[in-house]
C-alpha cells in the first residue's frame, strides 16, 4: 500500500526567487543591481516599486533574499 511513499518535494526558492526566476534576462539583471544596492533602494523602497509595475512582493521575503536568509540559499 505504501511502497511509492515519497516525501514531497519542496521549492527551496523563497517569493523573491521565484519572482526573480520568472523575469526575462534583462529584467534579472535590474533587479540583481537593485538588491545589490541597499543604500539606493532600501527594501521597502524596492518592493514598492516592484509592486507598483505589477510584480507582488512585500519588503519582508525581499529583505530576507536580500540579507540571504531564505530557503533560496538554505542547503
Amino acid at each position: 500500500m505504501l511502497e511509492d511513499l515519497t516525501p514531497p518535494s519542496r521549492n527551496t526558492r523563497c517569493k523573491m526567487g521565484r519572482l526573480y526566476d520568472s523575469l526575462e534576462e534583462k529584467d534579472q539583471g535590474i533587479l540583481e543591481k537593485a538588491l545589490a544596492s541597499p543604500q539606493t533602494w532600501s527594501s521597502k523602497a524596492l518592493a514598492r516599486e516592484l509592486t507598483n509595475r505589477g510584480l507582488s512582493i512585500t519588503e519582508g521575503p525581499l529583505a530576507l533574499h536580500r540579507t540571504k536568509s531564505c530557503g533560496c540559499y538554505r542547503s
